[in-house]
């Protein structure tokens, strides 16, 4: 007879979260490399290559590209690695939500917890979102989550900033908002996935439902905040805020008094 599988086994549970931790630590490692990579090829474009449009010659690899789609085309690839590194983490994470959820449902002890969790990969994300049960945030525990705001949040904003401030003396507006656009849409990936990675059930869903929720509210709120305040705004303009409060006669009372004087 075949040995039913128990889906709450602790320990095949915890196989499950080392295997994507090494998968998603790889892809991390990948992820800085590449964006290493990107900020040495940026940093070393002069402006008189950009002057006399000469080939970006990508270090390692000896490709000559234009620099032009180097500068268009790079950030949009990095965006694209960003958004699924960020995917992968958010899956990891819910194994690891899983994996606690078993854990405290068939082990008891704190200590006993522990000595489980110390079994763990070593990656960032698994230590700070399962770490050890301490009454107290240890020194090491800040130090991770640093890390992990360097490498997921600040060094991948400052990159793209670095396209759009190099790029900048090429006069191309075509591309500025290109750089613009990319820097705001990798802003609002963080924080929604960032959001998401707390959630108890880790999904984005509730997350794009909230943003969607917050913008009709505040929309709302503007609308009835107009019609409160300025009923009659309707009558002025093509939707411009006018109204007859703030219309002072001043010309005709002026007049009044040059007819008193004489």
């Amino acid at each position: 007879m075949t040995k039913e599988l128990d889906p709450k086994d602790v320990l095949a549970v915890q196989a499950s979260v080392n295997d994507a931790s090494s998968r998603v630590a790889g892809l991390w490692i990948s992820f800085l490399t590449f964006a290493a990579y990107l900020s040495i090829t940026v940093g070393s474009v002069t402006h008189e290559m950009m002057l006399k449009e000469l080939a970006i010659k990508l270090p390692i690899l000896s490709v000559e590209l234009p620099v032009f789609a180097f500068f268009v085309i790079a950030p949009f690839f990095f965006l694209l690695f960003h958004f699924y590194l960020f995917l992968q983490i958010l899956m990891l994470v819910r194994k690891i939500n899983g994996y606690n959820k078993v854990l405290h449902e068939r082990v008891a002890d704190p200590d006993d917890r522990n000595a489980f969790r110390r079994r763990l990969d070593t990656f960032l994300i698994v230590q700070f979102m399962c770490g050890m049960e301490r009454k107290k945030k240890e020194l090491s525990d800040s130090l991770l989550r640093l890390v992990a705001w360097i490498t997921l949040v600040g060094a991948p904003v400052l990159l793209l900033l670095q396209f759009q401030l190099v790029f900048l003396p090429y006069h191309s507006g075509f591309a500025t908002w290109i750089h613009r656009g990319v820097i705001i849409a990798d802003l609002l990936m963080i924080w929604a996935f960032w959001f998401a990675l707390y959630s108890p059930d880790g999904e984005i869903v509730r997350v794009l439902n909230f943003c969607n929720d917050l913008f009709w509210r505040t929309h709302w709120t503007n609308v009835s905040c107009r019609r409160l305040f300025f009923p009659r705004s309707g009558q002025y303009g093509h939707g411009a805020i006018e109204s007859p409060v703030f219309k002072c006669p001043r010309a005709p009372l002026q007049k009044a008094g040059r007819r008193r004087r004489a």
